[in-house]
C-alpha cells in the first residue's frame, strides 16, 4: 500500500513538472532595416532604419508561448527615382513662347511612420532554449511625414532666338532661372488610422545572462505589414514652388504618386529583438525531476 501511494506520488509530481505554467512580464527592444513599398514600378525602395520598443505578459505552459502586450515601432525609409526629364510650353516675362526643359537627377525621398499597436504571438520554446514566435500586430498610426530631394537642371528653347551653339538653347542664366539648383519638399502624409502585420520571430534563451534577476532572449524578427494613405496624387508628382511668377519645378514625396491607381504601401521591419523577462527561473523548474530521478535510482 505504501508503494503504490509512493508511486502515485511521483506520478503526481512528475504531472505537476510537466504542466507548470510560468508567468511572465516581458520587456523588448527591435532594432533593424525598414522599407515602404508601394508598387510603383517608377520608384525603388532603398530602406532605411526601423526601431520599436514594447512590452506585456508571457505565458509558458510546458514549452508552448503566448505573447500578449503593446508595442511602439518607428519605420523609416528612403526611395530613389529615376532621372526625369520633362518639357513644358512657356511664355517669357517679355510674352515670348519657349519651351522650358527640365531635368531631374538625384531623387529621393525620404519617409518615415511612428505607430502604436497591440501585439499578439504564439510559439514554442525547446529544452535547449531555442523558441520560435508567430501572430500578428494591429497598429494605429500616430505620424508621418516626407521628405523629397532633387536636383533640377533647367533649361529654354527658342525658335526665333540663335541660342548656345546656334541651336536655340540657353541655359546657365541664373537670373532667369536657367541654372541647376537643389530643391526640398517636407510634407505631412497622412496615413489611415489603422496598419496590419504579421510577424514572426526566432531565436533563443541566452542562460549565461542573469542580471537584475531576469532571463534574456536574442532573435531575428520579421514584421510585413499594410497600411494605407487618405489622399494620393495619381499625377505626376511635380509641382510649383515658386512664390512668384517664375517657374521653379521640384518633386513631392513618391508615396503620394502611385502610377497602379492604390494608396496602399507595405512596410517590412526586419532585424534584431531583445527581450527580458521577469518570472520563474528560466521559464521551469527541474527540481522535482533531479529528486525523482535520484530517489528511483537509489541503491
Amino acid at each position: 500500500m505504501k508503494k503504490t501511494v509512493f508511486i502515485i506520488g511521483i506520478l503526481a509530481l512528475s504531472f505537476t513538472v510537466q504542466a507548470q505554467v510560468v508567468n511572465n512580464a516581458a520587456l523588448w527592444a527591435n532594432l533593424g532595416y525598414s522599407s515602404f513599398l508601394n508598387g510603383d514600378k517608377a520608384s525603388k525602395p532603398l530602406g532605411n532604419v526601423g526601431e520599436g520598443i514594447g512590452g506585456g505578459y508571457e505565458l509558458y505552459a510546458n514549452g508552448f508561448l503566448l505573447q500578449i502586450g503593446g508595442e511602439f515601432q518607428h519605420l523609416s525609409s528612403t526611395m530613389k527615382i529615376d532621372d526625369l526629364y520633362r518639357v513644358y510650353s512657356m511664355i517669357s516675362t517679355d510674352n515670348k513662347l519657349y519651351d522650358g526643359s527640365f531635368y531631374f537627377q538625384k531623387n529621393r525621398d525620404f519617409q518615415n511612420l511612428g505607430s502604436l499597436g497591440g501585439v499578439f504571438m504564439l510559439g514554442y520554446q525547446s529544452e535547449k532554449s531555442f523558441y520560435f514566435l508567430v501572430g500578428g500586430k494591429v497598429f494605429y498610426n500616430l505620424f508621418s511625414n516626407a521628405r523629397t530631394r532633387t536636383t533640377v537642371t533647367t533649361k529654354a528653347y527658342f525658335d526665333n532666338l540663335i541660342g548656345e551653339n546656334d541651336n536655340g538653347i540657353f541655359s546657365n542664366f541664373p537670373n532667369h532661372g536657367l541654372t541647376t539648383t537643389g530643391r526640398k519638399i517636407q510634407e505631412r502624409l497622412e496615413p489611415n488610422p489603422v496598419r496590419y502585420a504579421g510577424s514572426i520571430e526566432l531565436g533563443m534563451r541566452i542562460n549565461s545572462w542573469s542580471a537584475l534577476g531576469a532571463s534574456y532572449r536574442l532573435g531575428f524578427f520579421c514584421d510585413f505589414g499594410l497600411a494605407s494613405l487618405k489622399r494620393i496624387n495619381y499625377s505626376e508628382n511635380i509641382i510649383n514652388i515658386s512664390k512668384t511668377e517664375e517657374f521653379q519645378p521640384a518633386l513631392t514625396s513618391f508615396l503620394t504618386h502611385n502610377t497602379t491607381d492604390n494608396n496602399s504601401f507595405y512596410t517590412l521591419f526586419t532585424g534584431i529583438k531583445l527581450t527580458v523577462l521577469w518570472g520563474s527561473e528560466k521559464g521551469k523548474c527541474k527540481c522535482l525531476q533531479n529528486m525523482k530521478w535520484k530517489h528511483l535510482h537509489k541503491k
